[in-house]
């Protein structure tokens, strides 16, 4: 695992360091370990917090499953690296690879965790830090997911967006989702690609939420113009 770092807005990076040391959980015989793959969060406390998933595999092989998930974090902006507490896979929840984090306003992380449930919807967990003491995983009934990578963002301080391929079926139907009691409920949402799509990611930015989204074989950025996210 290799950190890297900007200071002008991604014009230029200074040299990877090595920080595979700092990404073995304590009794965990991890094997393969992968970021994100979308965005981590800069926490209001300074926190850096990226989310990764870890397999117990045998070592040198490149299994995907069983897979479980956690997060790494830094306090120091990025000086030194530290893995969090692992939330494992259940019989209910088996597999959990790809998540997203986002803030929450008591200061909290939550996680939307993709996993390979027969129910084909995505899992929750929450953690007063980002990085221990998590709630048992548990599904979101309303989020339908075919079993890809979703993104989770802060929009402000009352509204949690949501996106990901939005079917029981297939990797079809990028659909961006709004909640406005963090996550408890999701009452709008907005269709980006009724065809057929895969992984999404969701940025904001001057009262526009962009989604860059995988098709066949294209690479796709829409921009959403939001306003009063209420009224969608």
């Amino acid at each position: 695992m290799f950190y890297t770092r900007s200071t002008d807005n991604g014009r230029t990076w200074v040299l990877p360091r090595d920080i595979t040391s700092g990404t073995y959980p304590a009794g965990y015989a991890r094997n393969v370990l992968a970021c994100g793959p979308g965005h981590g969060i800069a926490h209001s406390n300074g926190t850096l917090i990226c989310p990764v998933w870890i397999t117990r595999g045998e070592p040198g092989s490149k299994l995907h499953r069983p897979s479980d998930i956690t997060t790494l974090y830094s306090k120091d902006r990025g000086g030194t690296w530290q893995i969090g507490e692992v939330l494992h896979s259940t019989e209910e929840i088996p597999n959990m690879s790809e998540h997203a984090p986002a803030q929450l306003p008591d200061g909290g992380v939550m996680l939307n965790i993709r996993n390979e449930s027969p129910k084909q919807r995505r899992a929750v967990a929450c953690s007063p830090n980002g990085y221990s003491d998590w709630t048992k995983p548990a599904h979101d009934d309303s989020l339908i997911d075919p079993v890809c990578f979703g993104s989770l963002l802060r929009y402000d301080e009352s509204t949690l967006l949501f996106c990901n391929a939005a079917s029981e079926h297939a990797r079809e139907n990028i659909t961006l989702r709004f909640s406005f009691d963090d996550g408890a409920t999701w009452p709008r949402d907005v269709t980006v690609d009724p065809g057929p799509a895969a992984y999404a990611d969701i940025a904001a930015f001057g009262g526009a939420v962009y989604v860059l989204y995988e098709t066949d074989p294209n690479i796709v950025l829409s921009k959403i113009e939001i306003g009063d996210t209420r009224n969608v």
